[in-house]
């Protein structure tokens, strides 16, 4: 019996057998945020995963599954902006008041400070869709201890400059991906020109994209790019 444990936990700590777990956040306003958390035994990452409008956490069950098989830990919250795509409910926007993008900044902190409490040793990325992967450029301003951002479809979708203005003071390393075709690029780098002082990784796959994080997953990527993302994904990551 006592030969067998050591193998049982190292089943039990095995990245391809993660088990999200569910969490509950609270954001500076008062915000009840709910998030599900996917963990594995010394992570080489821990990454934050933020959605996209009428979304919710499930637009990153796969991604969190395959970034756990990678030896990355990962946290996808409700955000206060979202809805039911994916099958699935936006908890926090079921409670919260009415928000605007904007108004979501306060779960990526809470998500944020979390992290840093939970992996007080890890290096902590933070991954946004569409209005959230804006929402990166803020964050990121406010936070230069992020180990990176990872902006799936961002342009200035408040109207009012928000991201333009913070990335100019951004010293975080930037991956910034688009759809491919031609205005949603411009866009993207509407925001990206605006960066002065952090390095920035661009990727176009070959045979173009999707809007936002849903180009990661193989069963919403219909052009068959997923696998081009991932290694652009994982060589941002995993560089020094």
């Amino acid at each position: 019996m006592n030969r067998m444990r050591p193998l049982f936990v190292l089943v039990l700590t095995s990245p391809a057998l993660a088990v999200p777990q569910p969490i509950t956040l609270k954001a500076s306003d008062g915000v009840t945020v709910y998030g599900q958390h996917t963990a594995v035994s010394r992570p080489k990452g821990v990454l934050l995963l933020f959605h996209q409008a009428d979304s919710n956490l499930h637009e990153y069950d796969p991604v969190a599954a395959r970034l756990a098989t990678e030896g990355y830990a990962s946290l996808a919250i409700d955000q206060r902006v979202g809805g039911g795509m994916f099958g699935a409910e936006n908890r926090t926007a079921r409670a919260a008041p009415p928000a605007d993008y904007a108004g979501a900044l306060p779960d990526l902190e809470a998500a944020l400070g979390w992290a840093k409490t939970t992996y007080p040793k890890t290096k902590i990325f933070a991954l946004g869709s569409s209005y959230s992967a804006m929402l990166l450029f803020p964050l990121a301003a406010r936070h230069p201890e992020l180990a990176g951002i990872l902006a799936f479809s961002p342009a200035d979708y408040t109207g009012d400059g928000l991201a333009v203005r913070a990335a100019s003071s951004l010293k975080v390393p930037v991956f910034a991906t688009s759809r491919g075709d031609p205005a949603e690029r411009e866009q993207m780098d509407v925001v990206l020109r605006a960066v002065r002082r952090a390095k920035v990784t661009r990727f176009q796959p070959v045979g173009g994209g999707l809007h936002g994080a849903s180009s990661l997953r193989d069963d919403r990527n219909i052009l068959g790019t997923a696998g081009q993302y991932w290694t652009a994904l994982l060589k941002f990551l995993r560089a020094p």
